[in-house]
């Protein structure tokens, strides 16, 4: 277990390591180099560090939480409210041309819009853990459970009850680690198209109830 571990909101300038947390984040990097780069990982990095760097996105700094070792951040945290996610999309679309280019946003939208609307929305009134990483060297020592626990008193600073997720259907072990930390499998979501052809056959979401802090 990491026992030198700081918790703390993200910065703008975090975005390089975000951004390659973000991609380590995706059932896989192809995954989030179709998404964001037409399968260009160099595309991809930078759209991420792109979208972390600005206001009021589903991949800004703003709903983001690094752990760091030192001076050195090892892993990211990327969630919200659920109320929030229609507001994102549209301010997405809207920041995209200024990311790609015109002609690169319209592109990107036509080959990976329907894998990012692909995943059902967060329930009301939840707190929607979208993207959880790790750098490969740092997993396993507690990392991860200090960022969810972090994500979950944000949850109730916000007066909010519960935290969802998403695993992918092949991720037993994710699913396994979860479970152990009280969340709950509600509903499994077979996605088709572009998902699929990415290798993502589908997702369990998973809930936590939480309980209420009483000092």
């Amino acid at each position: 277990m990491a026992t030198d571990v700081h918790i703390r909101n993200a910065r703008p300038d975090d975005a390089p390591i975000c951004a390659a947390l973000l991609r380590l984040s995706f059932p896989s990097e192809r995954v989030a180099d179709t998404i964001f780069g037409l399968g260009d990982p160099d595309r991809s990095r930078k759209a991420l560090r792109a979208f972390f760097m600005r206001d009021a996105n589903r991949f800004s700094y703003e709903f983001a939480m690094v752990a760091e070792v030192g001076d050195r951040v090892v892993g990211m945290l990327l969630g919200y409210e659920s109320r929030r996610i229609r507001r994102l999309n549209f301010n997405m679309a809207l920041q995209a041309p200024f990311v790609y280019g015109l002609r690169g946003a319209f592109r990107v939208a036509l080959r990976s819009g329907s894998l990012v609307f692909a995943i059902p929305k967060p329930g009301p009134g939840e707190f929607y853990i979208e993207h959880v990483a790790v750098l490969p060297a740092w997993r396993k020592r507690g990392i991860g459970m200090k960022l969810l626990a972090a994500a979950e008193e944000r949850a109730r600073a916000a007066g909010l009850t519960k935290c969802s997720l998403d695993v992918e259907l092949s991720n037993t072990d994710a699913r396994r680690l979860y479970e152990r930390l009280g969340y709950r499998h509600v509903s499994t979501h077979i996605l088709q198209g572009e998902a699929r052809r990415c290798g993502i056959g589908g997702l369990h979401r998973m809930v936590k109830t939480l309980s209420q802090n009483t000092g």
